[in-house]
């Protein structure tokens, strides 16, 4: 799934989107580079940033593949998270991506893109679901996305609808 083509964009996210472009894939250090510059409060360009940078990342965390040099130069930019989950960095990773989704908020069709696999996206749902506003957010998100005619965007939107379904039981 692509996130949306944004009008204003900034100097990084043409940068970063004309590397991967040339090379097939950004280098680590682009991809941490990026994420850290969408969670900034600073960033135009919250949603397509982290839509190009969020799952390569989060997947070099999950197989360990982050060197010490970039997991210390995302430290300070993820969330907090208990002393027995502070090894896990793709956790913190989900998290702070959630939470700059909701609080941004990053428009639904960034939200949805920022994961290819279901599994993944569905990781991301119990982030936002447990993300104070996220079931607010998602909700917003399932109305943003309606009855959308892309066939990917309308297994996600069953995946939200499914998820809110599930998990609030006080929204109507």
């Amino acid at each position: 799934m692509r996130c949306r083509t944004i009008t204003v964009s900034t100097h990084e996210l043409t940068a970063l989107t004309m590397v991967k472009q040339e090379s097939g894939q950004l280098p680590i250090e682009l991809q941490a580079y990026g994420f850290t510059r969408a969670l900034s409060g600073r960033s135009r360009s919250v949603g397509p940033l982290l839509c190009l940078t969020f799952e390569p990342l989060h997947g070099a965390a999950t197989e360990g593949q982050l060197s010490s040099s970039i997991s210390e130069q995302l430290r300070d930019s993820l969330p907090w998270v208990r002393s027995s989950d502070s090894w896990d960095v793709a956790l913190r990773l989900r998290l702070a991506a959630v939470k700059r989704c909701v609080e941004a908020p990053v428009e639904p069709e960034d939200y949805v893109a920022l994961a290819s696999t279901d599994g993944l996206f569905n990781m991301i749902l119990d982030a936002t679901g447990d993300h104070w506003g996220g079931k607010r957010y998602l909700k917003w998100v399932k109305e943003a996305m309606g009855a959308s005619a892309d066939p990917q965007r309308r297994t996600r939107s069953r995946l939200v609808n499914g998820y809110l379904e599930k998990h609030s039981k006080w929204w109507s």
